[in-house]
């Protein structure tokens, strides 16, 4: 369940292959100033992927994928907030139920030799349309899988980062790359 908490804290992956600004020798922006501002986001997560992630081996006739979008955005003083949509897509023997919901995280942030740490403050997962709701209403586990507790922490490898965009790693399970955007005027 941990490992789909890190979906609600940072909602992202925009796999790129955008080039580094080149600033001059000593020029460079500190990484903190860098990761200041808003950062577009976005997630597809596969059936394979979600399962593997799970640790449970799931029904053979049932599929689950995910996929989300919103902002993520690192403020002065050390605190970050998100903001987006995501969708749990549920196949069973080719009927799709998607679940969507809309959520919000508040957190703390800071970087050790070049790693980033999140710790959630407070996050808030909505049922975003009246089916979803009914689906939480009767299995509230749906719900509970992206909200994560007060005090969890993720941490990421920042690969690359520059004015415009930031390439991360995670370094808990599994491990994925992903891409943020900087929203450009915000």
């Amino acid at each position: 369940m941990k490992k789909m908490i890190f979906f609600i804290s940072i909602l992202f992956i925009f796999i790129t292959s955008n080039q580094a600004v080149a600033f001059p020798e000593g020029l460079q922006p500190s990484t903190e100033k860098m990761l200041i501002g808003s950062w577009e986001v976005s997630v597809y997560i596969s059936p394979a992927e979600i399962a593997q992630m799970l640790g449970e081996s799931l029904p053979q006739n049932l599929s689950i994928a995910l996929t989300g979008s919103g902002s993520h955005t690192y403020h002065v003083g050390g605190k970050c907030n998100t903001d987006g949509q995501v969708t749990l897509r549920l196949n069973l023997e080719g009927q799709e139920l998607p679940l969507n919901f809309l959520v919000r995280h508040a957190g703390t942030w800071e970087i050790h030799d070049n790693i980033i740490v999140e710790t959630n403050i407070n996050s808030v997962v909505t049922p975003n349309d009246p089916i979803t709701m009914n689906v939480v209403n009767v299995s509230p586990e749906y719900q509970s899988m992206f909200t994560p507790a007060s005090g969890d922490s993720t941490s990421m490898k920042i690969i690359h980062i520059s004015e415009k965009i930031a390439e991360l790693k995670m370094m808990e399970p599994p491990y994925r790359s992903f891409t943020l955007r900087k929203k450009i005027g915000k």
